[in-house]
């Protein structure tokens, strides 16, 4: 099977945003630090598990477009978190996004990322028929 960059990383990063594989897209794991216009940090993302949340769906939703899918198309999620008592937090946010109970997920405790993030979440979507 051919594996294709469909969006390489939006910093210059030794890594891509987006590679399918077949039907499958894999959707690199996405903090909520950063400004997703500028790539500059977000200073009210730091200490704010909501608002990463929501950066990183809002990065998700636009990586899926350009690759032609939608939350739709999610078919795993994998969230990574410092404190798993943010959980609530994080899975208020995604329902906004991902209403339907139409993929599989995990939530791991971590100690740390890189940077001032919270929390990291990676998501694998499948390409219609």
């Amino acid at each position: 099977m051919k594996k294709e960059v469909l969006l390489r990383d939006e910093k210059g990063r030794t890594f891509a945003r987006a590679v399918r594989v077949g039907d499958h897209l894999y959707l690199s794991g996405m903090t909520g630090q950063w400004n997703l216009d500028t790539w500059e940090a977000l200073p009210e993302a730091v200490g704010n598990v909501e608002v990463q949340a929501r950066q990183v769906f809002e990065w998700m939703k636009r990586v899926l477009a350009h690759c032609g899918l939608s939350f739709d198309h999610v078919a795993r999620l994998t969230t990574f978190i410092k404190n798993i008592n943010d959980l609530p937090t994080v899975n208020a946010v995604r329902a906004q996004y991902l209403p339907r109970p139409t993929f599989v997920g995990t939530a791991i405790q971590v100690s740390g990322f890189i940077g001032t993030a919270d929390l990291e979440i990676e998501a694998e979507a499948i390409y219609p028929d």
